[in-house]
């Protein structure tokens, strides 16, 4: 793992305001050098709230998944 594998990251976005993010770094194995890093919000958080409101088609957690909400825009 990166020396920075796990981190809250506190943000200020100019429409959603105050967003406390958690940053996780993963080292992909089948390409050195190469990294995943994903970027989220505590389930039902502030910041998760503030998140769906900017996504629009994006669900809290425990609902439907993105693939469903990407489903959905195409109908």
């Amino acid at each position: 793992m990166s020396p920075l594998s796990h981190a809250a990251t506190p943000l200020r976005h100019h429409e959603a305001g105050d967003l406390l993010l958690t940053c996780e770094v993963f080292d992909v194995s089948s390409a050195p050098g190469q990294q995943l890093i994903t970027i989220h919000a505590e389930p039902a958080s502030p910041s998760e709230h503030a998140l769906i409101l900017l996504g629009g088609d994006v669900t809290p957690s425990g609902q439907e998944d993105a693939g469903y909400a990407l489903a959905a825009r195409h109908r």
